[in-house]
């Protein structure tokens, strides 16, 4: 009988951390904006604080999330030539996405943007999209 009740709470605990909803309400619980991006740096989720500073699904995350505030000029007239196929190339000049979806390693890097110093994470979900997020480390 013991047994028995171990199993199913084992089962229940899986179906709660297999659960869309659970996943969606920890997301959004975080005190920044983080999104959820694949491979193509398309947008597939972003968090409640996102979407407050206008961050869009289906965009690409050097542009609605990014701002456009860290890619090359070059990549910047690529991106304004409207050529979806240049624009996936696109990446920020700091982007580690290709290194943690490579390895599945969480990694970090501190960069700076204007004047704002963030610690900046991709953590790796699969082999396809990665969470996302930076934490503003500026000293005041």
């Amino acid at each position: 009988m013991k047994d028995r009740k171990i199993l199913n709470i084992k089962t229940q605990a899986e179906d709660v951390l297999s659960n869309k909803t659970l996943s969606k309400y920890l997301l959004d619980a975080l005190p920044f904006p983080a999104v959820i991006i694949n491979k193509e740096r398309v947008l597939i989720y972003a968090n409640k604080k996102a979407e407050k500073i206008d961050v869009l699904t289906g965009t690409h995350c050097w542009d609605t999330f990014g701002k456009q505030a860290s890619i090359s000029e070059n990549d910047k007239i690529k991106f304004h030539q409207k050529n979806e196929i240049l624009a996936k190339e696109i990446k920020c000049t700091f982007c580690m996405a290709n290194k943690a979806l490579k390895t599945q390693i969480i990694t970090k890097k501190v960069t700076k943007i204007g004047e704002t110093l963030l610690e900046i994470f991709w953590i790796p979900i699969d082999e396809n999209a990665f969470l996302h997020y930076g934490i503003e480390i500026t000293e005041k």
